[in-house]
């Protein structure tokens, strides 16, 4: 979600003005390999990091103290030069009382992290007015929150022109009245307690391999509930996340069928993910042939069909070569007179933002390509498809491994962040053994 806000007198307020999108959840620390900035502590922050401490007190009455980077008290970048800002909550969803740690990044354009950069904080507990603080020389920040009352939390970072959001989730320390297991009551779990029930519900339906996202977007109404509707066969499970106004188990009955529908409407839509065993010839490796099965193949195993959103193109009459940072260049097709493919390659992996501008595919890869450069997309043949349609963008994504066809949608239909909102959900995949 794209936010304006508004900076006076140390208080900070927001101004929803565009669609409704990811929480920017990127983790702290890379999910891959990367090496660029060193990795948040979340038992207490890095000595590079400003040291920001925000605990609940038995009496609910959290203490404050911040701050400023050593001997640098000034922003040594304007403003106007941050590109974009990074926000996560690890663990996340938490019990009352229990310690998690809000950390992220500010980015430039060129994907390097804004040195004393000085923004604002707004969402801690009991912190109405917000906070003023400064990224240190890797323009990463860090903050260890407790909250004492149950609740949905909304925390937002921002400079007055770029700002990000993310939400924590606070549950009672005391099993569920549905009896469902919840990652309260499982600490070890890395998935959200709907997530985890749709795991449980799958396991003994299928001998497929399971797994699900640690990391998901954000719901766009603050007061919403996540809910999942799971299927599986022998040769195929899919979990499809949706928004409702109240709590529901897996595949409750009483889960109104618009919502359930919501995939083919985007109503409700948030994500979804699933595996399917491919039976029949796969093409190999750096085979051109194998995105465009991907892409088909793919679009089945969510329950959309091969031509729901249309042929995949990853050539043109015309082309362009584009620098996306990083070392990574990408071949800009053009379509027709209004709308080109841009098209790259990391790895194993095909990525194509299909169906726009070259000003708005370049303005969607960048993030991508930033995010990737310190987390890791799983170790196989893949494709992220990034399709720009009427109400926003739909990033579609797949890999292989062992005959085993991974799907992941993101459903909710931000412009700007749902390409690394998908990625993002392929990064913190994690398998199911039954013992989580």
């Amino acid at each position: 979600m794209k936010w304006s806000l508004f900076l006076g007198s140390g208080i900070l307020s927001a101004m929803a003005i565009a669609g409704c999108g990811m929480s920017g959840r990127i983790s702290a620390q890379p999910s891959g390999k990367g090496t660029s900035h060193p990795a948040l502590s979340s038992a207490s922050p890095s000595s590079h990091v400003p040291p920001v401490k925000v605990t609940a007190s038995s009496s609910h009455s959290p203490s404050l103290s911040v701050s400023s980077p050593h001997n640098e008290t000034t922003s040594s970048t304007s403003a106007q030069q941050v590109a974009r800002i990074s926000l996560s909550a690890s663990p996340n969803p938490i019990v009352v009382n229990q310690n998690t740690v809000i950390s992220g990044n500010v980015y430039l354009a060129n994907g390097k992290g804004v040195p004393n950069a000085e923004m604002s904080i707004l969402g801690l507990p009991n912190d109405p007015s917000g906070k003023i603080f400064y990224t240190n020389k890797f323009g990463e920040f860090s903050f260890d929150v407790q909250w004492a009352t149950p609740g949905t939390y909304t925390v937002s970072v921002g400079n007055g022109l770029v700002a990000w959001q993310t939400r924590v989730r606070v549950t009672p320390d005391a099993p569920s009245s549905s009896g469902s297991p919840s990652v309260a009551n499982n600490p070890s779990s890395p998935w959200d307690s709907i997530e985890l029930q749709a795991l449980q519900y799958l396991s003994p339906r299928t001998e497929l391999p399971l797994g699900a996202p640690a990391e998901l977007p954000n719901l766009p109404s603050s007061s919403g509930y996540l809910a999942a509707q799971a299927q599986a066969s022998s040769t195929a499970w899919v979990v499809h996340l949706l928004e409702t106004t109240r709590r529901y188990d897996v595949n409750k009955p009483q889960i109104p069928q618009h919502l359930i529908d919501a995939p083919q409407t985007y109503a409700a839509a948030i994500a979804s993910f699933g595996v399917t065993h491919l039976a029949g010839t796969i093409p190999s490796s750096g085979n051109p042939q194998l995105p465009l099965f991907l892409w088909q193949e793919g679009l089945v195993a969510s329950g959309m069909g091969p031509n729901a959103l249309g042929p995949l193109t990853l050539s043109g009459p015309e082309s362009q070569v584009i620098n996306l940072g990083y070392g990574i260049t990408g071949t800009l097709y053009k379509q027709n007179s209004y709308y080109s493919n841009l098209v790259w390659h990391e790895g194993e992996w095909t990525f194509v933002v299909m169906n726009t501008s070259k000003q708005q595919a370049v303005s969607i890869a960048q993030p991508v390509v930033v995010y990737l450069h310190t987390a890791y997309l799983p170790p196989h043949p893949g494709l992220v498809a990034i399709n720009i349609g009427v109400h926003g963008a739909y990033t579609h994504l797949d890999w292989i491994a062992n005959r085993m066809l991974y799907h992941i949608n993101n459903d909710t239909i931000a412009l700007q962040n749902n390409a690394v909102g998908a990625c993002q959900l392929a990064v913190s995949w994690h398998s199911y053994s039954g013992a989580n």
